[in-house]
């Protein structure tokens, strides 16, 4: 049951590390600065296009993949768990309670940016459905996307038509003044907010907590509420994917690229298109805001296929190469690369470490980016050669089935 299927591992080791991608802005910016290019540093190098390309390729992406790969590795639990004579769904329950405290202790006390809480409450969902077949999982996974669709355009409707007519030429002057007022809430690099965003995580730890606590503790539901249809919908195509031999590289290596292609070549025009539009716009806070979470979503899953269909046409085709083993070792010990980057990142960037937070330009924050990916591929694999799994691994494996598990080898 302990044996691994080190593709898999490939693929969650990229994700990981495209996760760090994806969180660096919220480490090391305030959180406007991931809405538009205009709202940090317009001038500095390379800001736009930065900007542009995590737009297109990394953004929500990244998160989706990990979710996408949650849902296949639950499953693959429950099944060799079940085979062992044991019951699967009652240890996926226990996973679920250990990684919500994690979470939970994540969000409080170390970074605001968590999703573990997303998945535990998720998970305790999507098991419900874990016996039903590949195509019906691909089924129940569209009319998720179509329903967190529906969800953010009714959120979004009245600030889009507001936006709509303030283009018209025969915009009145309160329409005008709606608009405006819509693209003030987003602010700029030196808006109130901002300013207050950035002295606030140069403070104290505890000043920062009491903020998590006290003035934003309700946020793990709100991201549930705001996010749980995706994620659900992304975990159930996760679990589709195991069944049908996608994710554990049971296909023809040239399916493998002609999903890829094919995805691509759907998601990539999508979103250059609307790219261009957010440029057209200079930017506007309220078009980037509706394009990033609204309108991308219909490209989006298919990207996060085609990059699931491009790792593991590549892992397929480099399985002996070097660095595709350190990448599995990142896989392997995930869990203990993401909690401990942000208690890495955290202390580099908040006031209780070095004080970093908003000192520095998008294109310095992504230099951190890549000496965590560093880290990663350097610890990781010397670690494994020695011990069975991570170490935050082993605690939460140890607690789920309340027995300490081995970890020497």
């Amino acid at each position: 049951m302990s044996s691994r299927i080190p593709i898999i591992d490939v693929v969650r080791g990229v994700a990981v590390m495209g996760i760090v991608l994806m969180n660096i802005i919220g480490f090391a910016l305030p959180e406007r600065a991931a809405l538009t290019p205009q709202n940090w540093m317009p001038d500095s190098w390379g800001n736009t296009g930065i900007w542009v390309a995590n737009f297109i390729l990394i953004d929500n992406k990244m998160r989706g993949l990990f979710s996408l790969l949650f849902g296949a590795s639950m499953l693959l639990l429950i099944e060799r768990t079940d085979a062992a004579g044991k019951q699967g769904v009652a240890l996926h329950f226990r996973r679920m309670a250990w990684l919500l405290l994690f979470g939970l202790t994540h969000y409080y006390f170390i970074w605001n940016g968590d999703v573990l809480s997303l998945y535990a409450l998720t998970g305790c969902i999507a098991v419900a459905f874990h016996q039903l077949d590949a195509r019906r999982l691909v089924a129940l996974s569209l009319l998720a996307f179509v329903a967190h669709f529906a969800l953010w355009a009714t959120v979004f409707a009245q600030d889009i038509e507001v936006d709509r007519r303030s283009q018209s030429g025969a915009a009145s002057a309160a329409v005008l003044e709606k608009a405006e007022a819509n693209r003030s809430l987003w602010g700029g690099p030196n808006d109130p907010q901002t300013t207050k965003d950035i002295a606030l995580h140069q403070s104290g730890y505890a000043v920062i907590v009491r903020e998590r606590t006290v003035e934003k503790g309700d946020q793990p539901i709100t991201l549930f509420i705001i996010y749980g249809l995706e994620t659900f919908g992304l975990m159930l195509l996760g679990m589709a994917a195991l069944k049908s031999g996608f994710i554990t590289g049971g296909w023809p290596i040239a399916r493998y690229r002609v999903w890829a292609c094919v995805c691509y070549a759907f998601s990539v025009p999508g979103m250059l298109l609307l790219t261009w539009w957010c440029a057209l716009r200079g930017y506007d806070p309220v078009v980037t805001a509706s394009a990033s979470v609204l309108w991308s979503m219909l490209f989006r899953e298919p990207m996060i296929i085609a990059h699931a269909a491009l790792i593991l046409y590549l892992a397929k085709q480099c399985a002996n190469a070097p660095l595709t083993r350190r990448i599995s070792a990142v896989g392997q010990t995930a869990f203990t690369n993401y909690l401990g980057t942000s208690v890495v990142m955290t202390f580099i960037f908040y006031g209780y470490g070095f004080g970093l937070f908003g000192t520095v330009t998008r294109a310095q924050a992504y230099l951190f980016c890549f000496a965590a990916w560093g880290v990663m591929l350097a610890w990781s694999l010397p670690w494994l050669r020695h011990y069975r799994q991570g170490p935050l691994e082993w605690v939460w494996r140890s607690l789920a089935r309340w027995e300490v598990q081995p970890l020497r080898r």
